[in-house]
């Protein structure tokens, strides 16, 4: 990504974001963006083709794979008419509650 267009970025952000930077805190801001885009890139640069995508976790200094994921499983749920019998006041197949925001 070109420098310039980064440093318009943060401009832009600047703008949208209601708040005004001077021309340090943009050279700051750009520089500190590059880095973390720098880094960012960098992973892009690992080969993940043959990772496995269940979890890991470091145990003594090492990467240990945890494989104990339960498989998923619907469970049983209320039927709606079952809900609707504890609730005080519904409209139109909805919970109605009280209003508790003014606009």
């Amino acid at each position: 990504m070109d420098t310039n267009d980064q440093q318009l970025n943060i401009e832009n952000l600047a703008e949208l974001a209601k708040i005004n930077l001077s021309g340090e805190e943009l050279k700051k801001y750009k520089d500190q963006i590059n880095n973390i885009i720098d880094h960012f890139s960098s992973l892009r640069k690992i080969d993940t083709e043959n990772f496995n995508s269940n979890y890991w976790e470091i145990d003594n200094n090492k990467i240990v794979e945890i494989n104990d994921l339960r498989e998923d499983e619907a469970l049983d749920s209320f039927e709606k008419n079952e809900t609707f019998q504890n609730v005080p006041e519904n409209e139109n197949g909805f919970i109605k509650i009280r209003k508790i925001l003014d606009r």
